[in-house]
Order: C-alpha cells, then sequence, then structure tokens
C-alpha cells in the first residue's frame, strides 16, 4: 500500500466512513443542541453577547466555587444581564461571604445578589421537589398568555 496513493486514498476513506458511524450520536447532540441555542437566542430579548457572557459567568463561578467548597454546599448561580443571583446552601457565614466575593470578582459581573442560606446541602430529593414545583409554576404561566413565559427566570 505504500506505493499506491489510490489504496491509500480507499482506505482513508473507508476509516473516515467507520469513524464517521460511531460519532452519528454526537453530530445528533450537535444539532440538537444547535438548534436549541438557536431558540434560546430567538426567545430571548437580550443580544446574543449577554447571553454567552452570562454563561461564561455562570460556568466560570461554578468551577470557582467547586473548587473553594470542595463538596460542602450546594450552590445555584443564574446569571442575567451580568447580575449573579446566589442561590443554595452553604456550611457557615464565612462560606457565604466567600461565595459571594470569589462571584463578584469574575470578569464583567456587575451585581451578586446572596440569597444563599446556612445550612448543609439540599437533598437530591428535595432539589427534584424544587425542580417539579418550578415546571408547574412555568406551566402556569404558559398558560396564563398575559406575557412570554421566556421573559422571566423561575429560580
Amino acid at each position: 500500500m505504500k506505493g499506491c496513493p489510490a489504496a491509500r486514498r480507499c482506505a482513508a476513506l473507508a476509516l473516515v466512513l467507520v469513524s464517521a458511524t460511531g460519532l452519528q450520536a454526537c453530530v445528533d447532540a450537535l444539532i440538537v443542541g444547535g438548534v436549541a441555542t438557536g431558540v434560546m437566542l430567538a426567545a430571548d430579548r437580550r443580544q446574543a453577547e449577554v447571553i454567552f457572557t452570562d454563561q461564561r459567568i455562570e460556568f466560570s463561578a461554578s468551577s470557582r466555587i467547586g473548587e473553594a467548597l470542595k463538596g460542602q454546599g450546594h450552590v445555584n448561580f443564574t446569571s442575567y444581564n451580568y447580575t449573579v443571583l446566589l442561590t443554595g446552601e452553604v456550611p457557615t457565614a464565612q462560606a457565604k461571604a466567600e461565595v459571594e466575593k470569589i462571584v463578584s470578582e469574575i470578569p464583567q459581573v456587575k451585581t451578586v445578589v446572596n440569597e444563599l442560606q446556612i445550612a448543609g446541602a439540599s437533598s437530591a430529593a428535595s432539589r427534584s421537589n424544587d425542580a417539579y414545583i418550578t415546571s408547574k409554576v412555568k406551566a402556569n404561566f404558559l398558560g396564563n398568555g398575559k406575557f412570554r413565559p421566556t421573559d422571566i427566570k423561575v429560580v
């Protein structure tokens, strides 16, 4: 196969085709993710740059706080127009203040609203119940017809 360019091309094509079948799920996920992002951008009144910056802020906050708390506590981050809402539980007042300080130092964060509770981390069952309540609230807003549910964030 060293001296035959056509054979090398055929082998390369076969390798690509075999690899592509294994990546089908990845391609599907990429397409679905792209469609979901497009729908989100179309439904949101914020500019795309602001949406992506808010997402970056949330990701950065999650990474930094995960390292700082070392598994003690449970913190949620919601960024909207560069304002970050902190919800969840932390073990001490010192941890609550530290989380707020760390998040406020993330580039482009304008304001931090700290609604953290000093308590043990909530259970998965409790968070699941919260998600259920959130979905019921969103469903009620959807059926209301007085405003667009995409204009609010239920936390």
